[in-house]
Formats: C-alpha cells, sequence, structure tokens
C-alpha cells in the first residue's frame, strides 16, 4: 500500500505530536487510505467520497450523508492535508494529489492497528 517511492517528494519533518493531531479525525485517516491505494494518480473529490463510503462504510454520525461527507472533505480535512504539504488540493477543479510521505503511511498503518485492538 503507497510503497511506489518514485513519485514522492522528500517529506517535510514531523513531528508526531503534529502528526497525530493531523491523523486524529478518523474521516481523514479514511482519505489517507483512500490515497495510499493509488498513491501516484490524480483524485477526484467524488472518487474519494465513493471510496470512503464503499469501503469504510459510516465514518461518524452523518457520513452516510455524501453531501456532507463531501463538504467535510472540501472544507476542513483536505485543505489541513494541503497545509500540512501531505496532498495538493485544488479546491477549483475539486481534484487531490498525494504527495507521498512514509512517515505518514506509518502512522496511519499504526493507529489502524491500534485500533483493531
Amino acid at each position: 500500500m503507497g510503497q511506489d517511492t518514485t513519485a514522492r517528494r522528500d517529506a517535510p519533518d514531523r513531528l508526531p505530536s503534529s502528526v497525530l493531531r493531523l491523523l486524529a479525525p478518523e474521516r481523514r485517516r479514511a482519505v489517507m487510505r483512500a490515497l495510499m491505494e493509488e498513491p501516484n494518480a490524480t483524485h477526484r473529490i467524488e472518487d474519494i467520497v465513493n471510496a470512503i463510503e464503499e469501503t469504510y462504510g459510516d465514518i461518524g454520525e452523518e457520513s452516510s450523508n455524501c453531501t456532507y461527507l463531501r463538504s467535510s472533505l472540501h472544507h476542513t480535512h483536505l485543505p489541513k492535508l494541503d497545509d500540512a504539504e501531505v496532498v495538493e488540493y485544488d479546491p477549483d477543479d475539486g481534484t487531490v494529489q498525494y504527495r507521498g510521505d512514509p512517515h505518514i503511511e506509518q502512522w496511519v498503518d499504526q493507529i489502524d492497528r491500534i485500533d483493531e485492538d
């Protein structure tokens, strides 16, 4: 999952506390999982919404509402991931490209393992 490093850029140095804050919301981790499945692709926001709904089902009280999910991705989660230089999000055309960050991927995987216990 996300192991192709050919298109990766140098990941910024990240403190564990900043990574944990970034990945704390389950919805944001679901976005990362969807992006990590096809790390070199340019994703449309609609494709991310569909991947989250299909794969993870009900994430939070209102995630079954695709409009609410799309809005939360557009206004909150994707801008935060973009600010952290994890993704390149273009809100005008609704596309997202994962920048590739092995440290973020390790944290997502670790949080998944903890959640499974």
